[in-house]
């Protein structure tokens, strides 16, 4: 019999795969046991999702940016006005000259922009042919820096009690600068007050505008309080006096500017000042009654006008390229939903910032008589209509102004008490200038005296549990 040897190598063997299952086994292998099922239905998923969503995000960008392009029309030419309105603000003399002290001091100037731009508070958008020297030598080391702020939060954390003693290091350094800090608060106090100047044309319509910080006349202020603070403690009136004016007359400054920093950075300096002459003898502070009550709701108000037309400018014009040169996070103009914008999320963004800035700038220049008219001590601003970045703000000046109020009655009281022996029985005025429905309570028993709003305001039980505030109170023990 004759063996087919062929046949026989061919025939499979019982049992086994033929050559395609065998290729189908191990295609589901490799899907079951080196892939999970659900990557591969993911990837699958994804295939089918991904072009609808990028068509979606072109007809988001293209038709949201065309609508936003309409409906920017309006705004465009009431910016344009306005900016016709508001021509470039020149530095003063005054101001000028503060800067080379800030150079003397080691104090640099900086801004709010995080990238290693040369513009500084005096030459941005001024183009100031000015260069000052920093006197880095002189300047304040961290540990320093540290106790000043750390001074200051301790004298703020409460109405009452004496002045605390100043750590020593920051001693050695205002010993040392004692004759500069002196000069510094002679030539504010005989001289116009700083005009620090902008120009707001300029700035609104610059995407990388940035922003000057001020935080170099807080640092100032700090320091000439923290030298008459020292002078007080060794007796000398003269320049104490001199100094406390100084600081005022500097925090009024910055009252009267046009920008939000402005404000924001006269209330810093203002809270420090109060929070010091709550505690000194009212011989050094002879000329109290000229401390203005400024009307922080109204010029916080318009400096939200600024904000509103730049975020506008703002968004109209940004791109990748700017958003990296000054180094934002997008928080900051209000997009809380993301956190890092890049040249991949900007344009989806962008229209949906366009027409948050549109409505801002509509909804305000609509309601601004109605919302100062609305804004009382007991009104709580989250609940009106206003920009993105109003509410809190407009509640933290009218709070400053109720501070100043009872700071006022605080340093009148002491004076009366000074002349008289004893606390006197009545206060001449009760009744609130800030809240004219309110007044204030001033109570006498024996050689304690008191002072209470008569009134909660709706928004500072939240502040003060947050640590913002003081209740608008004050306690003290005639000293016989």
């Amino acid at each position: 019999m004759r063996i087919n040897f062929k046949k026989l190598f061919n025939r499979p063997i019982p049992y086994t795969p033929t050559r395609e299952e065998l290729c189908q086994n191990i295609k589901q292998a490799i899907f079951t046991f080196s892939i999970p099922r659900f990557i591969v239905q993911l990837t699958q998923w994804l295939w089918k999702i991904i072009p609808p969503i990028l068509i979606a995000i072109f007809v988001w960008v293209v038709v949201g940016n065309f609508v936003a392009d309409r409906l920017a029309v309006k705004p465009n030419r009431e910016l344009e006005a306005w900016i016709e309105q508001h021509p470039r603000q020149e530095p003063n003399d005054s101001a000028l000259k503060l800067w080379t002290y800030y150079a003397d001091l080691g104090l640099r100037s900086s801004t709010y922009s995080t990238s290693s731009s040369p513009f500084s508070d005096y030459g941005h958008y001024l183009d100031l042919d000015v260069a000052f020297e920093i006197k880095s030598d002189n300047s304040l080391s961290q540990q320093q820096h540290a106790e000043i702020s750390d001074y200051f939060d301790t004298l703020k954390q409460s109405n009452e009690g004496e002045l605390p003693d100043i750590p020593n290091s920051t001693i050695a350094y205002i010993d040392d600068n004692a004759e500069l800090i002196l000069t510094i608060a002679e030539y504010i106090t005989s001289n116009k007050s700083p005009l620090w100047g902008i120009d707001l044309p300029a700035f609104i319509k610059d995407p990388e505008g940035v922003i000057p910080s001020r935080l170099n006349q807080a640092s100032l202020s700090k320091l000439i309080l923290l030298s008459a603070i020292r002078d007080i403690k060794l007796s000398l009136d003269g320049s104490a006096q001199k100094k406390l004016k100084a600081v005022w007359k500097l925090n009024e400054s910055l009252a009267h500017g046009d920008m939000l920093v402005d404000q924001l950075v006269s209330i810093i300096i203002g809270k420090d000042y109060i929070s010091c002459i709550r505690r000194v003898d009212p011989k050094f502070l002879l000329w109290y009654k000229d401390l203005e009550i400024f009307d922080y709701r109204k010029s916080l108000l318009k400096s939200f006008e600024i904000e509103v037309y730049f975020q506008f400018s703002f968004w109209n014009k940004v791109d990748a390229k700017a958003i990296e040169n000054i180094g934002i996070e997008p928080s900051y103009f209000g997009l809380t939903h993301y956190r890092l914008i890049n040249q991949f999320t900007l344009p989806i963004v962008r229209p949906y910032q366009r027409f948050l800035a549109i409505r801002n700038i509509s909804s305000f220049r609509k309601q601004y008589n109605e919302i100062y008219d609305l804004i009382s001590c007991k009104t709580k601003s989250s609940s009106l209509d206003t920009p993105f970045f109003a509410p809190s703000q407009l509640n933290k000046g009218e709070n400053f102004m109720l501070e100043l109020e009872l700071t006022h009655k605080i340093l009148q009281a002491k004076s009366l008490s000074s002349e008289i022996g004893t606390w006197p029985k009545k206060l001449p005025n009760s009744k609130s200038e800030v809240c004219p429905e309110e007044h204030w309570i001033y109570k006498v028993e024996g050689n304690e005296m008191s002072i209470e709003f008569s009134t909660v305001p709706d928004w500072l039980p939240a502040r003060i549990e947050s640590g913002r505030s003081l209740p608008l109170e004050y306690h003290a023990s005639l000293q016989r």
